[in-house]
C-alpha cells in the first residue's frame, strides 16, 4: 500500500514536471519565432531598400572630381555597393577598403613591422604587436608616421 501511494506520488509529480517543462519549451518557442520574424522583417526592409538603389554596372566605379591623389586611387578601390549615391556610407572616412582586408591579413602575421595610417594626414590609426615594441605604443597611436621618420627615434632603427 505504502509503495503503491508513493509510486503515485512520483507518477502525478512526473507529470507535473512534464507540463511545466512543456509549457517553458512553448515559450521559448514563440520567443524564438517572434525574433525570427523581426529578423525577417529586417532583412525584407533592407532588400526592399537595396532594390530601390539604382543598378550599376560591373567594373563602374562612380568618382569623386573632388578627390586627387591618393585619395582618387583609394576611392577606385572602394566597394561599389558602397560607393552608390545616396548611400550614407559613401564618405572617405567611413568606406570600406580592400586595405582593412590586407590591415586584418598583416597584423596577423606575426612579426611583421606594419603601421596603418590615415591617408588625409597620415596618423597612425593602428600597428602591429611588432611595430609597437619597436617605437613603443606611445610613440605610435594617434601620431604622424612623419614624427617616427623625422623625430629622434629615427635613430633607433
Amino acid at each position: 500500500q505504502e509503495v503503491k501511494s508513493k509510486v503515485e506520488n512520483m507518477e502525478m509529480q512526473h507529470g507535473v514536471d512534464v507540463s511545466e517543462l512543456s509549457r517553458k519549451h512553448e515559450g521559448e518557442m514563440k520567443q524564438l519565432q517572434q525574433g525570427h520574424e523581426e529578423e525577417l522583417a529586417d532583412v525584407r526592409q533592407q532588400l526592399e531598400e537595396a532594390q530601390r538603389r539604382p543598378v550599376m554596372q560591373e567594373g563602374a566605379s562612380p568618382t569623386n572630381a573632388s578627390l586627387s591623389g591618393p585619395m582618387a586611387w583609394l576611392a577606385s578601390l572602394r566597394c561599389p555597393v558602397r560607393n552608390l549615391p545616396g548611400n550614407l556610407s559613401c564618405s572617405p572616412e567611413s568606406a570600406a577598403f580592400c586595405q582593412d582586408i590586407c590591415w586584418r591579413i598583416l597584423n596577423n602575421v606575426q612579426g611583421i613591422i606594419a603601421l596603418l595610417c590615415n591617408s588625409v594626414d597620415y596618423k597612425i590609426v593602428e600597428a602591429t604587436r611588432a611595430a609597437c615594441m619597436t617605437w613603443g605604443s606611445a610613440a605610435l597611436q594617434g601620431q604622424s608616421v612623419l614624427t617616427l621618420v623625422n623625430g629622434s627615434s629615427r635613430a633607433a632603427w
